[in-house]
């Protein structure tokens, strides 16, 4: 896995999962994510010594385990390597269950606790908020992209450079799935902050290209928030269950759905619901048994 410089010292190596480097010039740097098992993080390795790098930091830019599951292996591999995160993007990966609890709702069954949503737990050495920030005399710019999780952050560099992990989606992914959010409003508020981001670059946790005009993308990505917000307003003229309710998404978007991609598709779904509620857009009541929502 070679790294592809970008600008100065900022690069990054693509994979499922893009990984962020900057470098410094005593050879140690800067890792923004890691993969999502230890694979991922052995390759990670290799790259970086093909470079002549060793990592002295790892920013992550939240607890999906496909950003953060390579940090054990990295960490035991480099041991003065020091790991960061958001407070609460810290919490998720000290107790790594709960991922599993947020999308299902219970104690997660066996089957949910692979690689897709169960990392080994992980303890940061430390926790970052948003704002700037200095790692061996270099300032970094540290972004808050809440909405696909409640405490996401980027890291923009002194080049330029701003890595933004899962805060926006490219279009192949917008067109695959359900955007994969908690927080409809907050993803709103992201978008704006990347689109008025004033940064030459912008490296995608899952893309296969850097954006130098992150702008088209932002338009997108927020044309997609309005598309299924009003989707959901007009199925809910008629009152339907959270699991109706997702079918008909599913049906109308041709999303060809499968046991894992279910539950974040869920998940988005939900959030977009909880905005409606909040927006006084929709509401709800228990009938039967069942707890129906609808257009109020």
């Amino acid at each position: 896995m070679d790294i592809i410089k970008i600008n100065g010292h900022s690069g990054y190596i693509p994979g499922n999962t893009n990984v962020g480097v900057y470098s410094y010039k005593n050879g140690y740097c800067m890792l923004v994510d890691s993969g999502i098992n230890n694979t991922a993080g052995r390759r990670i390795s290799e790259g970086l010594a093909g470079a002549g790098l060793k990592p002295k930091y790892l920013m992550n830019t939240h607890a999906h385990t496909d950003h953060y599951g390579g940090n054990r292996v990295l960490k035991e591999l480099y041991p003065g390597l020091s790991c960061y995160a958001s407070e609460q993007e810290a919490a998720f990966m000290r107790m790594n269950e709960l991922e599993g609890y947020t999308l299902y709702g219970a104690h997660p069954y066996k089957r949910m606790r692979d690689e897709m949503f169960y990392a080994r737990e992980f303890q940061v050495d430390g926790t970052i908020s948003p704002g700037s920030a200095e790692f061996d005399g270099k300032k970094f710019e540290v972004l808050p992209l809440r909405g696909h999780t409640v405490g996401q952050i980027g890291l923009m560099t002194d080049d330029g450079v701003a890595y933004v992990g899962d805060g926006i989606f490219d279009g192949k992914r917008l067109d695959m799935y359900v955007p994969f959010l908690c927080d409809v409003e907050a993803q709103y508020g992201t978008l704006d902050l990347l689109e008025h981001t004033e940064a030459g670059w912008f490296v995608l946790g899952h893309a296969d290209e850097v954006y130098e005009d992150i702008r088209p993308l932002v338009k997108r990505n927020r044309d997609s928030l309005d598309e299924y917000a009003g989707m959901i307003l007009e199925l809910l003229d008629q009152p339907k269950t959270l699991g109706g309710l997702a079918a008909e998404v599913f049906i109308l978007k041709d999303i060809d759905i499968d046991l894992k991609h279910y539950y974040t598709c869920m998940a988005g779904v939900k959030a977009f619901v909880s905005y409606l509620l909040d927006k006084n857009e929709i509401t709800n009541g228990v009938q039967d048994g069942r707890l129906y929502f609808y257009r109020g």
